[in-house]
């Protein structure tokens, strides 16, 4: 071993590192040469931690040895030494703690540190954190402390050692790092700087201010590593520096800020994800090629590394755990595997502190911060899928102990501590990220709660969505009141989820589905809010209350009449509303529905039958009502006209229900100017009816719904056919199809339009077998063509019949049937 050349003097005992001989009151200790080698070791290196494969490295160079030795060689020194001079940093390695004789590595006098000392490590390469090390550079340039504040595992000492790093040649005496993760006590925190700065303590002067006066004249960065179990006491003696020691800045990293008057606070966010070059993508590949030289990115593994990384939140810690899986699992094996991430990723460094070894580890220390009852509003929180309000937190997590001003007293706190990322100024959303969700939810199956916390979720979203329904009705302007419910749209899924299963609440899946038709239809996904009503329909019978009853039925029709069921099913759910609405005497709840039924085709309730329940809705209406409630009777009526050839009076309508549409605000425009743009076209407006068209898709772009405009295209592509513009038609059908596969899960109402743009392109054959396929189609789902589509469908076939020999035309009609969506498209030119 390289020993140098120097004596140290603690207590009795005399080191002799060149020589390798320790004296205990003059003679030689009773003490293996391995043993006082490993002393030398951490003697010389005493201003930091040193790791267990350094210390083999030194003591055993080129030999591999059991682990056991150097706990045996230790425990020597202990028993010589005492207990008191040498501390092991579980999962770190070992510091020599003991104060030597006339030891002044850092004092400020002749002895003081030369220029640019350092104890800082080597740094590995950051990823993804260009502007954050920018920003906190910038930032210790200017103020005497700068604190990165973030979750455990998020980076905060990588950051902060590179900055450190840095900037350390701009400061006469250097850049030190203390690491506070091992002070179990704050007193410590005093004795942990001093130490690794060489001020010598005494028992009665070991304050912050012995720490100050060593260090008024020196030029300094310190970087105090885990301030978050010691933030009292390291405040404190910041503060004190800040006063006495104006060349000492202070870059802290800490689960929650110092709450400092001059402290700079950095929030670090978890890495990008949102592309191949992402910070995220970049450390995971970095990682994994550590783990495993065979590994290269390839289009192929990248979008499973783009998942993997986006399902562990972009957390560095997690990601370098994942990564280190590489030889064991392969991507594919990790991706699989995330949902048991706790078990998964256990595979740290060597080097890396016990609490970064393991993800759970990580969330173990934090969560061991907490105080009971933050740990309890922890946990309850994990029961919120997407985020969630202040109001439903308080709803969900409150309790008979913790009411719902202490609960919004914990959520602040655990703001603070990084546990929960506040996102927005004027109305605050908070959320978990994904692996503290999964760590909470464990706490709370651990706590027993979780059945009951799920039933909460629940409750909270079935008042929510009644609330909402309420507000409908006299709120003027819709679309800011549908922003604050479809953040909401994760958690009512979720709520949905667990309400319709197996032994739930099936009261509560009922009410969930009954009033959550808003929703679906403001989202776009109107097919997803049928299927839930579908699935929970069975429970819906005599014993189920009539308010909830009635409001089913009207949500079923409602989403089965847009979401293309059957029209007889739809319509007789309308009914079902109608009656009971009216049993209960609820006029807002019978005018939806009557407006439902007044909109129906004439084979299904006949046009004078229709007519009534239109004329009984206008005389329910109340003009107080707000636009949005008011706007189903235009809408009803412009489709009654429609049906019956009356296309002026279809026009009056739809004009003045885009009016309507317009100042309820939101996605009811599209739907509106969609309307106006079909009869525009049957009046033979057609330039008219491709401006509406375009309008609708702009409009829908602009308030970020684009799927919402699926009908506009039903409507753009006979246009710009009527027009002559067969490119145009062709890149609106593409564009219909692409959203309406998002919005319904098919492309089933662009059928007939896409029977017409191929039967424009003069291919008889190619549009015989897309009829036999949509009249296929049309059979198994059971479904009623529209009066306009089966006139069209007629006009094709007889062109068909006109054009092709009988047997030929059934052959390839036969043939077309058996194909499936995507094969009518891609023989069309549209995949």
């Amino acid at each position: 071993m390289d020993a140098a050349s120097s004596d140290y003097r603690f207590g009795r005992f005399r080191l002799d590192a060149a020589r390798r001989v320790l004296l205990a009151d003059g003679k030689p200790a009773r003490l293996g040469a391995r043993a006082v080698d490993v002393l030398i070791a951490l003697v010389q290196r005493r201003d930091r931690i040193v790791g267990k494969d350094e210390l083999f490295e030194l003591v055993w160079p080129g030999v591999v040895v059991e682990e056991n030795n150097l706990q045996v060689h230790v425990s020597a020194l202990r028993k010589l030494l005492g207990p008191q001079t040498i501390a092991t940093i579980p999962g770190r390695g070992y510091q020599f703690i003991a104060p030597l004789d006339g030891d002044v590595l850092a004092a400020p006098s002749a002895a003081a540190p030369s220029a640019r000392a350092t104890n800082l490590p080597p740094v590995a390469p950051l990823y993804g954190r260009d502007d954050d090390l920018a920003a906190v550079r910038a930032l210790a340039a200017q103020h005497a402390l700068v604190t990165i504040v973030g979750a455990g595992g998020i980076g905060k000492t990588h950051l902060a050692l590179a900055v450190a790093q840095q900037v350390a040649h701009s400061f006469t005496h250097g850049a030190w790092l203390v690491d506070l993760a091992a002070v179990a006590d704050g007193a410590q925190v005093v004795a942990a700087v001093a130490r690794t700065l060489g001020i010598v303590l005494t028992d009665d002067d070991a304050s912050p201010a012995t720490v100050t006066a060593a260090l008024r004249e020196q030029s300094m960065l310190l970087v105090l590593d885990n301030c978050e179990h010691v933030l009292e006491p390291a405040a404190t003696l910041i503060e004190a520096l800040r006063r006495g020691a104006p060349g000492v800045r202070v870059l802290a990293t800490s689960q929650e800020p110092l709450k400092l008057a001059h402290e700079q606070i950095v929030r670090l966010a978890p890495l990008a994800v949102d592309a191949a070059d992402s910070g995220a993508v970049q450390l995971f590949v970095a990682r994994a090629q550590a783990a495993d030289r065979g590994f290269a990115p390839t289009p192929d593994n990248l979008p499973a590394v783009s998942e993997i990384c986006r399902r562990l939140d972009g957390l560095p810690l997690a990601i370098e755990l994942a990564a280190a899986r590489m030889p064991l699992l392969g991507v594919e094996g990790i991706r699989a595997r995330l949902n048991e991430r706790f078990r998964v990723l256990t595979a740290g460094a060597r080097f890396a502190p016990r609490r970064h070894q393991t993800l759970h580890a990580a969330f173990d220390w934090s969560h061991d911060l907490l105080s009971p009852d933050e740990q309890t509003v922890f946990r309850r929180l994990g029961v919120f899928v997407g985020g969630f309000s202040l109001e439903l937190a308080q709803r969900v997590a409150s309790d008979a102990r913790i009411d719902r001003w202490a609960v919004l007293d914990h959520l602040g706190g655990l703001v603070d501590k990084s546990l929960v990322i506040a996102e927005g100024r004027e109305a605050p959303r908070y959320r978990l990220l994904e692996t503290g969700r999964a760590f909470a939810l464990e706490q709370l199956e651990r706590a027993g709660e979780t059945d009951e916390l799920m039933r909460r979720h629940a409750h909270a979203l079935r008042h929510l969505l009644q609330e909402f329904d309420a507000a409908v009705v006299g709120e003027q302007r819709f679309d800011p009141l549908v922003r604050g419910i479809e953040a909401e749209f994760d958690n009512v899924r979720a709520a949905l989820a667990w309400a319709a299963a197996p032994q739930s609440d099936r009261e509560t899946a009922i009410a969930l589905a009954a009033t959550s038709d808003w929703l679906w239809n403001e989202v776009d996904v109107p097919s997803e809010g049928l299927h839930w009503c579908r699935l929970i329909r069975p429970w819906v019978d005599e014993s189920t209350p009539l308010p909830l009853s009635a409001r089913f039925w009207l949500t079923q029709a409602g989403l089965g009449r847009v979401a293309l069921l059957p029209a007889h099913e739809w319509v007789e759910s309308a009914r079902k509303a109608a009656d009971g609405f009216r049993a209960l005497g609820d006029d807002v709840g019978l005018y939806r529905a009557l407006c439902l039924l007044g909109s129906a085709r004439d084979d299904l309730v006949d046009a004078r039958e229709a007519g009534a329940y239109l004329e009984e809705a206008a005389a329910l209406e109340q003009p107080h009502w707000s636009p949005r409630l008011r706007l189903r009777r235009q809408n009803a009526l412009e489709w009654w006209h429609y049906l019956g050839d009356r296309r002026s009076q279809a026009r009056e309508a739809g004009v003045r229900h885009v009016a309507l549409a317009r100042e309820a605000g939101g996605i009811v425009e599209v739907g509106a100017l969609t309307n106006l743009a079909s009869t525009e076209l049957d009046l033979g407006n057609v330039d008219a009816a491709i401006d509406l068209c375009r309008l609708a898709v702009a409009r829908a772009a602009e308030i970020g719904r684009p799927s919402a405009a699926v009908h506009a295209y039903e409507n753009l592509v006979p246009a710009l056919l009527e027009r002559g513009d067969l490119d145009g038609a062709t890149e609106a059908m593409r564009a219909g199809r692409a959203i309406s596969v998002r919005r319904l899960g098919n492309a089933f109402s662009l059928l007939i339009y896409l029977l017409m743009l191929v039967e424009r392109r003069g291919d008889a054959r190619l549009t015989a077998r897309l009829l036999g396929y949509v009249d296929r189609v049309y059979e198994d789902s059971r479904r009623t063509m529209h009066p306009e589509e089966r006139r069209t469908r007629e006009k094709l076939l007889a062109k068909l019949e006109a054009t092709l020999p009988a047997k030929e035309l059934e052959a390839l009609r036969r043939e077309g049937a058996a194909w499936t969506e995507d094969e009518a498209f891609a023989r069309a030119g549209l995949s």
